[in-house]
């Protein structure tokens, strides 16, 4: 830092002299620094340099890793040095910036190296120039992580304080000038937040941990601890659990792992022989070790170590103890002579981007046993993207149930010196340069293995998925051979109700064997001595140009192992599985081939259960859901069983409501059949339907077919994702609900004219105003909207050429990634719709509908589009095509259009990205009255794209369509303060002028002023007797309800009971009032009947509130604050 060229110059009061004002900074030099830079006038070794006169004020500074200088000073002038707080503060108070305050107590850590605190040699700046001797704190500033010799190789660094350390003493306030942050700590960060994430080169290549605080472990376990759930654990080194110490793990715990511990080791945990591990998970809070790097930066393999656990069970031959890899005695010993010893309880636990390499051919594996016994419990464990194998088992007797080993680099699961345990229920999928789904081993020359000591692991119901695609690309492997199951060095097992799939080379290789006998008949054997591979295994070779078996070797000459080679009939799986994949379900398809020839468990295995299929799941139980890394990332469906549907429907069909409907992939009912959808049936859709097409599962009704969906208030049909709740509300997991009729639609000619966005043979639209496609009622649909191509995504539920014969009331459409409802064309009317927090537009109206619409209610969210689009059939140059066209003609009654002041539209399918809560275009006509249009921050309703349609006050409402757009002057605005208008329309020769409509507060029970999906409560009725209960429209057609209100609800809140927002507690029951009660009660007031409290009431001093007999008062949930704020 630098002052003025000529520091000698009397400067007392100079304007010219530097004086920066740094706080909070924390500066990391290099011990070994050799400065060499191309540009610096300046070669002087320090990590801080300070000259030429410069002033300037320093608290709260860090300075580590001084080769030479922490603080060299030089050049010096006439500023004062000054360490007196006091001082500094009173001469900038007067506005003299003629001194160099440095902090005494800020940190400047020399590690006992010798280096200088502050170079003070240069004599312009010496005690003999009358400058004082600069002091710092020499302590260690206490990091978390902190490399002595920085550079672009670093593996990791932390450089936040460690909790109530050095960095947290005697912390200088800042200046009082505006601009500094009054903090607790001293350096750059705190001891919880990492700015650097989302900013730094280092975040950008994992070099530093997420922004995440947590408690900081590196030490050994000696005694009994429980890590808690409260807070991630940062796994910051590798931590020893020591012989007859336990540790606990609390259910749903996070241990969030550094890459490195700063001394080339990978942080790990390791179980010591004699420690106990009680890690005991759920599938609604899993335990997860996981690397500490921002999401950006996963998947990724090897950015950590891994968990291991030691036991004292029998090894397979040669020594009784060995030492674990990775590790050196006596801390990795692992084996001994106790076959049911205990090593814990490990349970809905999983280990995601493990593996760090650590030596040639020395990686660590996702969850190493070394010789663990019987005793210790373990099921529900899943590894992913682990750099070596997933689960390496060497020797011990441990057996596991529902093991899942997801994209590892090398071995899924390996088996090796003398391991003899049980695993049942194991799902093991392969990325394209994965090695093997299991290698199983027992030692190198297996012709010297004696029978006793040979590796025997039993593996029933697993289910091994390969890659079609398969390219070798471990960094650890011994053994590159391509195949799904690796079978070598003299192992025996037993291997039943196994289902191997994606066979791009062997389904299983074996060679080096030994003198072990290769049987398919188990039921007279007595010995370990041998291999069973079950005939009745599946193992499919399906699309690919791969072999069930490849023996080599000793292999070549034993009796030949044979399989089913058939199509296991799974619901949903892909032959290049990686993390890309939108979604697959591996459980085997009801009555298909994974439920014949099922094989009974092994004799005498009490561990292995009688099943009724094969493979890793049955039918009904998706164990994989809430423990694996796939659940996680939304690549499998909940846990829930139903009936598949999938496909052509052709003759008359009924959904039930006994079980759900998973609905895998599109559904076409075809002309002349009718789907019948009882009253309560659920229908889960999937993500995307398995196949190279990307095609979002939906449900589309053809011309001439029918739809029969009649649910009830407290019973509706409903429509919605298959993923798990915890990821939801989400928008865009599936399609939707398509419905094409054979009613007139704007640019109809021919039969296969017209085809609904998103699908390819399917049309729409004729010549039959009164066209019949069955019953809607109580049917909602969440969560769809899939996008399925460049601007082309499916609406929630899309009527395309939709005729009046159609009965649509109660339809609402719930976080749609596009628009909400859409109609292209056709006359179908619709009473009680419901439009919630869609990406797009909440109700769109094109290509010549002329329906009418009654009861609407629309709330955006947060990056929605419109609540309305309509549009017509003007082009974007803004001409009418020739006659003949049709005109759109929508007709609107009682709609509540809900905004979101603070929305910023961002649509990823919308081609007008104007903020405007109803748009009218492109030369639509129509009927708008008893419309409330609220919480726009720029137009209430904005139009433009204008044709020859009659606008504005020369509309007749009661007048035939279509060429006329009529918006009642009773519509009732109400937006931001600063928004541009109630109505803008630009182009148009004829409009509605800016003040067309009432400006004012509609006097709703509880409306927030921003909506999404997190409000807690609000209730959009009318207060009675309230400004939404006068000046209300006439209507121009019977079909109209008659009501006394304007905007969708009027005592009857008609979501009650099937609303996306009752199911989530976001309303109160439907309950007719008397009374609405906020606020400060002014004068004596009586309550009587019902009552709605909608938020505090406050009777003052000298007011009194009567409530008579058999008044029922109900309270709200939550409020907002003001009342209708």
């Amino acid at each position: 830092m630098d002052g003025p060229d000529d520091p000698a110059v009397p400067n007392n009061n100079i304007d010219d002299r530097s004086f920066p004002q740094l706080y909070n900074v924390h500066f990391i030099g290099h011990i070994n620094n050799d400065p060499n830079s191309v540009s610096s006038d300046d070669q002087e070794p320090a990590v801080v340099r300070l000259r030429e006169g410069t002033g300037g004020w320093f608290g709260n500074i860090v300075v580590a890793n001084i080769g030479t200088a922490g603080v060299l000073h030089g050049d010096c002038g006439q500023e004062v040095f000054t360490q007196d707080l006091a001082v500094a503060t009173a001469s900038a108070n007067n506005g003299d910036r003629n001194f160099l305050y440095w902090s005494s107590q800020n940190v400047v850590y020399t590690a006992g190296s010798g280096a200088l605190q502050h170079d003070q040699s240069d004599t312009s700046c010496s005690t003999g120039a009358s400058k004082p001797a600069f002091a710092s704190l020499d302590l260690d500033p206490m990091l978390v992580l902190q490399d002595m010799t920085p550079s672009q190789d670093t593996v990791f660094t932390d450089p936040r304080p460690v909790p109530d350390g050095t960095l947290f003493n005697d912390v200088e306030t800042p200046p009082a000038d505006g601009f500094f942050d009054a903090v607790d700590y001293k350096g750059g960060f705190s001891a919880d937040e990492n700015w650097l994430v989302g900013l730094s080169w280092l975040d950008e290549n994992a070099r530093t941990p997420d922004n995440v605080g947590g408690i900081l472990t590196g030490e050994d376990i000696t005694t009994d601890t429980t890590w808690f759930n409260d807070r991630p654990i940062l796994l910051t080194d590798q931590v020893f659990v020591r012989n007859e110490a336990t540790l606990t793990i609390e259910q749903g715990t996070t241990i969030l792992a550094y890459a490195d511990n700063g001394a080339g080791l990978a942080p790990s945990l390791i179980v010591e022989q004699g420690a106990t591990l009680m890690a005991l998970g759920t599938a609604a809070a899993p335990i997860t070790f996981t690397s500490a790097v921002s999401a950006k930066n996963l998947p990724q393999r090897g950015l950590w170590g891994g968990l291991i656990v030691l036991g004292r069970a029998p090894l397979g031959s040669g020594p009784t103890t060995r030492t674990i890899e990775g590790l050196s005695a006596p801390d990795g010993t692992y084996g001994g002579t106790t076959p049911d010893d205990s090593s814990g309880v490990i349970q809905y636990v999983r280990v995601w981007y493990g593996g760090a390499v650590i030596g040639q051919d020395n990686e660590i594996n996702g969850i190493t046993f070394g010789g663990v016994g019987s005793g210790t419990t373990v099921d529900h464990i899943d590894v992913a993207f682990n750099l070596d194998d997933g689960v390496e088992f060497f020797g011990g007797t441990v057996n596991v149930k529902y093991l899942s080993v997801i994209f590892v680099g090398d071995d899924a699961i390996d088996t090796d010196q003398g391991y003899s345990g049980s695993m049942q229920f194991v799902y093991v999928m392969l990325a394209a340069d994965s090695n093997h789904g299991a290698e199983m081993d027992s030692i190198e020359d297996a012709n010297q293995l004696a029978p006793d000591a040979r590796s025997f692991p039993t593996v029933y119901n697993a289910h091994f998925v390969g890659h079609l695609q398969n390219a070798v690309g471990s960094v650890s492997s011994d053994d590159d051979t391509p195949a799904v199951l690796r079978l070598r060095e003299g192992t025996g097992g037993v291997f039943g109700n196994m289902i191997v799939t994606n066979v791009g080379s062997a389904g299983v290789f074996q060679n080096d064997c030994g003198s072990e006998t290769f049987t398919q008949d188990i039921s007279d054997v007595t010995s370990q001595d041998f291999l069973f591979f079950s005939g009745n295994n599946i193992v499919s070779t399906g699309t690919g140009n791969g072999q069930q078996f490849v023996r080599q070797d000793a292999c070549a000459s034993k009796t030949p192992f044979s399989a089913l080679n058939i199509d296991p009939q799974l619901v949903m799986l892909v032959g290049n599985p990686s993390e890309s994949t939108p979604f697959i379900d591996p459980r085997p398809q009801r009555g298909g081939n994974a439920f014949n020839d099922v094989d009974s468990p092994p004799p005498g295995n009490g561990f292995i259960e009688s099943t009724s299929f094969k493979g890793a799941f049955s039918d009904s139980d998706l164990w994989l859901s809430g423990l694996s890394w796939i659940d996680d990332n939304q690549q499998i469906p909940d846990n829930i069983s139903g009936q598949t549907a999938c496909g052509n429907i052709i003759s008359d069909s009924t959904w039930s409501a006994d079980e759900p409907i998973l609905l895998t992939c599109q559904v076409f009912v075809k002309n002349g059949a009718t789907l019948t959808i009882e009253e309560g049936a659920t229908i889960f859709a999937y993500k995307d339907d398995g196949t190279d097409s990307g095609s979002a599962p939906s449900l589309i009704i053809e011309r001439g077919a029918e739809l029969i969906a009649v649910g009830s208030q407290f019973s509706p049909i409903t429509f919605t994702s298959a993923l798990p709740q915890r990821h939801l509300p989400q928008r865009g997991v599936w399609g939707g609900l398509i419905i094409n009729g054979r009613a007139p639609v704007d640019g109809f000619t021919t039969a296969n004219s017209l085809r609904v966005e998103g699908l390819t043979s399917t049309f729409y639209g004729g010549t039959d105003a009164f066209d019949d496609s069955g019953i809607l009622s109580y049917v909602r649909v969440w969560y769809g909207g899939s996008v399925i191509g460049a601007d082309n995504e499916i609406n929630g539920i899309t009527f395309a050429g939709v005729g009046s014969g159609t009965s649509v009331d109660h339809i609402e459409v719930a976080f749609n990634l596009d628009d909400g409802i859409e109609f292209f064309g056709g006359t179908v009317n619709v009473k009680f719709m419901s439009v919630l927090f869609c990406g797009d537009d909440g109700i769109d109206t094109d290509k010549g509908y002329q329906g009418l619409l009654q009861f609407a209610f629309v709330m955006l969210g947060e990056g929605s589009q419109h609540g309305a689009e309509m549009d017509g059939p003007v082009g974007s140059d803004d001409t009418e095509p020739p006659a003949p066209f049709r005109r759109s003609f929508p007709s609107l009654y009682n709609a509540l259009f809900l905004g979101d002041r603070n929305n910023d539209p961002n649509s990823v399918s919308a081609d007008d990205q104007l903020e405007a809560v109803i748009r009218l275009r492109e030369g639509t006509g129509g009927r708008f009255g008893n419309m409330l249009v609220l919480n726009y921050a720029n137009q209430g309703i904005f139009q433009n794209l204008c044709g020859s349609e009659t606008r504005g006050a020369g509309a007749d409402p009661t007048a035939a369509g279509p060429d006329y757009l009529f918006i009642s002057p009773n519509t009732l605005f109400n937006g931001a303060a600063g928004s541009v208008s109630v109505f803008e329309s630009t182009g148009c020769s004829t409009a509605f002028g800016t003040d067309y409509g009432a400006s004012g507060d509609p006097e709703l029970i509880l409306v927030p002023t921003s909506s999404d999906q997190d409000l807690p409560f609000f209730d959009p009725r009318p207060i009675p007797g309230g400004a939404a209960t006068q000046n209300v429209d006439s209507f121009p057609d019977p079909f109209f309800t008659n009501v006394n209100y304007r905007g969708a609800f009027g005592d009857d809140l008609w979501l009650e009971g099937w609303s996306w927002l009752a199911e989530n507690g976001r309303i109160p029951r439907s309950l007719p009032s008397t009374t609405v009660a906020s606020g400060v009660i002014s004068s004596s007031t009586t309550w009587s009947g019902t009552v709605l409290m909608t938020q505090q009431v406050f009777v003052p001093a000298d007011v009194t509130l009567t409530i008579q007999p058999g008044t029922t008062i109900y309270a709200y949930a939550r409020t907002y604050g003001a009342p209708n704020a």
